[in-house]
């Protein structure tokens, strides 16, 4: 176990990934700028005092977990789309690679650090969720069903962006467009096209699912557009954590051929 966490400790792309995303101040003044929002919007929704029921119509939650999960789901796609570094220090997988980092320690690292800042922004927003979960008198679990939503969409979306990044690494202005393309129709656009799969009306569906027909019928049982929604986005999950594996597979086995054959040849 300690070996296991030294090993991490000393991962390039984790202790990148740290100074990055927790040391910089761009993404530091994001995360405050996504937490200002989220206290923001539970400011204007909190229910008067002379209205406040425990227990009446979980609107307050939902609100402030939808904001949450938009938030989230951008700064995910961006951060899996973006380079690790300044414009100086720029680092990428196949940079790192091309340095030297093994790839299955590089996969570590990536699988770390996108489960960890993904798990840092939920810390950020959980207070405050939990607020509205108690003046909505949102349940326990159906709160943990909402995080656990939250947290599989958000890194969904992160691999997808990574996936972007080792598609088109050289190409900035491509990954730009893909991404934010992406974010358009998972997050906004589903919700008119693929509504049991939109993460927002998963939400939703929680606790109004019933009333709003919010329910799908597959093998003859019925599921909630939140199940529905969880199920895809594991699926969108593992698909693009096993194309980013074998991309970075396929570069490897390229940077070792491309070796092989600038190595002189005797006799």
């Amino acid at each position: 176990m300690l070996g296991l966490v030294r090993r991490l400790a000393t991962n390039p792309i984790v202790r990148q990934g740290a100074y990055s995303y927790f040391l910089e101040k761009e993404p530091l003044t994001a995360a405050l700028h996504y937490l200002l929002a989220l206290a923001t919007v539970l400011f204007v929704i909190w229910p008067k005092s002379q209205y406040l029921r425990v227990g009446s119509p979980p609107l307050t939650f939902n609100i402030e977990a939808i904001v949450a999960t938009v938030i989230m789901a951008y700064l995910s796609f961006s951060y899996g789309a973006g380079k690790l570094g300044n414009e100086g220090t720029h680092a990428s997988p196949r940079m790192l690679m091309a340095q030297g980092v093994p790839r299955r320690g590089l996969v570590a690292g990536l699988t770390v650090l996108t489960i960890g800042h993904t798990l840092f922004f939920v810390a950020l927003a959980l207070p405050l969720l939990v607020a509205a979960a108690h003046v909505s008198g949102v349940s326990g679990g159906n709160f943990g069903r909402a995080l656990g939503l939250i947290v599989m969409c958000t890194l969904a979306y992160r691999w997808l962006g990574l996936l972007t990044l080792c598609v088109w690494e050289t190409h900035d202005f491509m990954r730009y467009v893909v991404v934010r393309v992406a974010f358009v129709g998972f997050v906004l656009g589903s919700a008119f096209f693929l509504p049991s799969v939109n993460p927002l009306l998963g939400l939703i569906s929680m606790s109004f699912g019933e009333e709003l027909g919010q329910v799908v019928i597959l093998f003859q049982h019925e599921f909630s557009y939140a199940t529905v929604a969880l199920i895809i986005h594991l699926l969108l999950l593992l698909g693009a954590y096993i194309m980013v594996v074998k991309l970075l597979k396929n570069q490897n086995g390229a940077r070792s051929a491309a070796a092989l054959a600038r190595e002189p040849r005797h006799g």
